[in-house]
């Protein structure tokens, strides 16, 4: 073969290309750019991902405005580029100031800022148990009174007469009807409301007159209910009714003819033969300046002001069938208590300890814990609030317990008749309770009127907190 056919081409004489980079479109506006992992230009990068994200770009410098550049003008200012890791900062100040016979002076000095290194509160948390649990819990404290609203539910309170003004002229004796984290009044003699937030309570504070402590039982004679304006009266949705009725003491009921005609928004639940609790308000030495001021105004005390209806002579009669126990439960955490290292938490409530004569610590939180369940029952808005369980054991005891009377049915018949009066205690729907969750731990609290340490509670009475 000729080995001169394959003789080297001269240099000068070869074809070169051009080299050329390749370029593909953005996914986004689809101009031509060179490739890149995102596909994207950089105007659309940036419209897309901040990498700032996250970075505190706002910050909070003290400065006292009477001793700080106070006797200089400030004529410029900047910040002089220290090393990252040196944790300071440093600010070239320029500032003039009068000195001999009117003179001015301008002088240049650094600040310097030193950085502390501090974990914001989020960041502790983690750090310091990455697996602990953020939660909503609703604490009951017992009270007379500390850090919280002096007002508690059932409470009767005087307004302040521009709070009463500012609420539409709702009158100044008034009934706590609910307490969250604003406080709602009802004006059980007109059915007028209204919700006073936090804020404006504590501008102005209400005068509290009688408290649950201070409730007398009644018996209702006579009752006839007021017909109010438009479908549902005031602002308080439907849930009271206008009425007027003729109720006894209960402790009078018998023994003399002594009655009282009233006014009250327990309408649509009282019937005559009903109990009720109330406020014997014209026997009640009440004071309060507010209330001075009022009724030289020309406000009138009614002599009683019914609070609530009354399921406790029925009750008596259910525990005495056998039925009195509770097919739900609460659920509470563990409380120990100040001051006791034996077992505050443990169900005592440190049960040496006496309030009054003869009557334990323990009795009275087991009353009131008794009174907070039995408002569970009764009060449909107070109980959305609170998470209810299932108790099994007490499904059991009650079909037991229903099982029995039924046997005996045939012979107390004539017995049941008499104590049956066609009005049931409330109770709470099967369909509202929750199933239990035994893998949290978590103590059983009040499922049959038990009473323990791990409640904190107010008299069985919300409270506002500050």
């Amino acid at each position: 073969m000729d080995q001169s056919a394959y003789a080297a081409v001269p240099v000068s004489g070869t074809f070169q290309p051009q080299q050329t980079a390749g370029h593909v479109l953005c996914c986004l506006c689809g101009i031509s750019i060179a490739p890149n992992p995102t596909n994207m230009c950089v105007n659309c990068i940036r419209s897309q991902v901040d990498v700032t994200e996250g970075i505190q770009k706002q910050v909070t410098i003290l400065w006292c405005k009477i001793c700080g550049l106070q006797k200089v003008k400030l004529v410029d200012a900047g910040f002089i580029w220290t090393e990252p890791h040196s944790m300071r900062l440093k600010v070239k100040l320029t500032v003039q100031g009068e000195v001999l016979n009117g003179a001015i002076l301008q002088q240049s000095f650094v600040v310097e800022f030193v950085v502390e290194r501090h974990m914001c509160p989020t960041c502790n948390r983690q750090n310091a148990n990455p697996n602990m649990w953020i939660a909503c819990c609703q604490v009951r404290q017992h009270v007379l009174h500390k850090q919280v609203a002096p007002v508690c539910k059932d409470d009767l309170v005087c307004l302040h007469p521009k709070v009463a003004a500012s609420h539409g002229g709702i009158s100044q004796l008034v009934l706590c009807t609910r307490v969250t984290n604003a406080l709602t009044f009802t004006d059980p003699l007109t059915l007028r409301s209204a919700t006073i937030e936090a804020k404006y309570y504590f501008d102005k504070p209400c005068t509290t007159l009688m408290t649950a402590r201070q409730l007398i039982e009644y018996i209702v004679l006579d009752i006839e209910e007021i017909e109010t304006r438009g479908p549902g009266g005031y602002n308080h949705n439907g849930r009271w009714a206008l009425a007027e009725c003729t109720v006894a003491k209960l402790s009078d009921f018998g023994s003399n003819d002594r009655t009282y005609t009233a006014r009250t928004h327990l309408g649509h639940l009282l019937h005559p033969g009903d109990h009720a609790v109330g406020y014997d308000v014209g026997n009640a030495n009440l004071v309060g300046g507010d209330l001075d001021a009022a009724l030289q105004k020309g406000l009138s005390l009614p002599d009683v002001i019914l609070v609530r209806k009354s399921y406790e002579d029925k009750r008596r009669r259910r525990k005495a069938k056998g039925e009195a126990s509770r097919a739900w439960k609460l659920k509470r955490m563990n409380v120990e208590y100040a001051g006791d290292d034996e077992g505050g938490a443990s169900g005592g409530g440190g049960g040496g300890h006496h309030r009054g004569r003869g009557v334990s610590l323990a009795d009275i939180e087991a009353q009131d814990m008794e009174r907070f369940l039995e408002e569970l029952e009764e009060d449909p808005d107070m109980r959305a609030r609170v998470a209810l369980y299932r108790n099994p054991e007490a499904a059991a005891a009650g079909a037991a317990a229903a099982a029995a009377a039924a046997a005996a049915a045939a012979a107390a018949s004539m017995a049941a008749s008499e104590d049956s009066d066609g009005d049931e205690v409330p109770q709470v729907p099967l369909e509202e309770l929750l199933d239990d969750l035994a893998a949290m731990q978590i103590e059983d609290g009040g499922a049959g009127g038990r009473a323990g340490g791990a409640h904190i509670h107010d008299d069985s009475h919300d409270s506002m907190m500050d």
